[in-house]
């Protein structure tokens, strides 16, 4: 993700004011829920976040993080497939 941020200030240039760039941790419990609450508390405008891409069963049987943010999340959600 480090990498990624890198690529998009070096393409894109600086972030318009407000505006912010940051790399979450792993969080062990309830990923989701903590990458919702640190996105509305530091007002980020947009999350990007990895997609496994678990078949039905394995969602209902796993949950999934992604799912979670993208229908919880306040702001914009951009899933990346993993290839």
């Amino acid at each position: 993700m480090n990498t990624l941020a890198d690529e998009i200030k070096e393409k894109y240039g600086a972030l318009p004011d407000g505006h912010k760039c940051g790399v979450s941790v792993n969080v062990a419990d309830n990923p989701g829920s903590e990458i919702i609450r640190v996105a509305d508390s530091d007002g980020y405008s947009i999350i990007v976040i990895g997609n496994k891409g678990y078949t039905t069963l394995e969602r209902m049987i796993l949950g999934s993080t992604a799912l979670k943010v993208v229908n919880q999340a306040k702001c914009s959600v951009l899933l990346y497939r993993h290839q």
